[in-house]
């Protein structure tokens, strides 16, 4: 997806999926606007075109959600301590 362009239906569904809801990744697409991770490569393809870089922001979406050592999920914890 490139900057000022909406994604397609089918994506945001995907990626709504893959957040188990839109308020999660909305907080989730909050959270990554801040942030510079060279090894998320956040800012490096959240923006571009192209299914590649689409898989790649999927899998970033997932992990920060998901997994256990996710910086996304021990900030969201640190804040609800």
């Amino acid at each position: 997806m490139m900057e000022g362009q909406k994604p397609d239906v089918l994506y945001l569904q995907e990626l709504q999926k893959l957040a188990h809801g839109f308020d999660n990744l909305l907080e989730c697409l909050r959270w990554m606007v801040d942030i510079v991770d060279p090894w998320l490569g956040i800012k490096r393809y959240r923006f571009q075109a192209g299914e590649f870089a689409r898989g790649q922001f999927c899998s970033c979406i997932e992990y920060l959600l998901q997994s256990p050592d996710s910086p996304f999920l021990k900030s969201r914890r640190a804040q609800n301590s």
